[in-house]
């Protein structure tokens, strides 16, 4: 009997024993595992920030954008009138040109004289929209 029970207590011994080299290894998996958790919460929240960051600055780069486009139709705007500006100008001096001209010159003949009210009438023509400008026309000394 003697021995029947150093067997037995050898035996729950090794049993314990192992028992004890299994718990510490679950431990330590466990212990991997809820660090492994913590990593990934971790890195889910950064790129949860990124993400959110991410669409805050293509929230921003889309109104810049819209802003930059507002700001160009209004300077093409501006370009546009400065251009009839300025060949309401060119006109006005093509005309005073033409009438010192004619002041200076009465003995033209007729044909020169329908020459020069035909472009004066193109330009008054173009300075009231009736053209855009895009038509150059020879200059006039």
């Amino acid at each position: 009997n003697n021995n029947n029970n150093n067997n037995n207590n050898m035996d729950d011994g090794m049993i314990y024993s192992e028992m004890q080299r299994l718990n510490e290894k679950v431990d330590t998996i466990s212990k991997s595992v809820n660090f492994m958790e913590t990593e990934v919460r971790g890195v889910t929240n950064r790129m949860s920030d990124v993400e959110r960051k991410t669409q805050i600055k293509q929230q921003l780069n889309h109104k810049t954008e819209q802003t930059i486009m507002k700001l160009l139709k209004k300077l093409q705007k501006d370009v546009d009138i400065m251009k009839q500006d300025i060949h309401f100008i060119k006109c006005c001096w093509i005309d005073s040109a033409q009438q010192y001209d004619d002041d200076e010159d009465e003995n033209d003949d007729d044909d020169d004289n329908e020459e020069d009210q035909d472009e004066q009438q193109q330009y008054l023509d173009v300075n009231n929209g009736s053209n855009h400008g895009s038509h150059s026309h020879g200059s006039h000394h």
